[in-house]
């Protein structure tokens, strides 16, 4: 497919700037840091759930985000949300690793149960989609809010899970809009998220 998102011509429509700075807000890094604050903050004192968060946050999230400021701002890149595959490789790296580094940092710390289970699914989420993006490319924006989607229905009810779904909707609708995907990575995001969540129910990972 040859591509040209709408938000990559620098005079674009309200709309369009409007969708991009959403795609932005909840790109994946920020998605996941986000949700580990509330997982965080259900089941820890509020300080010391906060230190927790933003220990899995700055590892996992913001590293990664720098590096891909910094490549955006020396011209290795000239697109936030890395168009081109094979620079994707080492931002994912870089989360993987940092991802790991927080869920030993906080195993440590004798942190609550359900926040390691959240960051061990981070970890298979951001190694399936840079093994699947290494060949293919899907919709990590789709795939990330679903599995958070479907992670909070198991984690708390199915009801917080519904709560959290109109988001999958409004992210597939922007993307799709913005015209950085097509219909099928729009889809296979959403059925990665969803076979990473209930993999992992199926292991008893929700059994805490």
């Amino acid at each position: 497919m040859s591509r040209n998102p709408l938000d990559a011509n620098p005079n674009n429509s309200p709309s369009v700037r409007a969708a991009r700075i959403y795609s932005n807000v909840f790109s994946p890094p920020s998605t996941f840091a986000l949700f580990g604050f509330i997982i965080a903050w259900s089941e820890l004192p509020f300080w010391t759930g906060s230190l927790h968060a933003a220990i899995f946050g700055l590892l996992s999230s913001l590293v990664p985000i720098l590096y891909i400021a910094y490549l955006l701002k020396t011209g290795q890149i000239d697109d936030l949300h890395i168009s081109k595959q094979s620079d994707r490789h080492i931002p994912y790296i870089i989360g993987i690793v940092g991802a790991i580094a927080a869920f030993f940092i906080l195993r440590a710390l004798g942190s609550s149960s359900l926040l390691l289970t959240f960051i061990l699914t981070n970890i298979i989420a951001i190694t399936l989609l840079a093994i699947v993006n290494s060949r293919w490319l899907i919709s990590a924006h789709t795939s990330s809010i679903t599995t958070i989607a479907l992670f909070a229905g198991f984690a708390f009810n199915p009801a917080v899970g519904l709560a959290i779904t109109p988001l999958v909707l409004l992210t597939f609708y922007v993307r799709l809009f913005l015209k950085r995907h097509t219909i099928t990575e729009m889809i296979s995001g959403i059925l990665l998220g969803i076979l990473i969540v209930l993999g992992l129910a199926a292991m008893g990972a929700f059994n805490i």
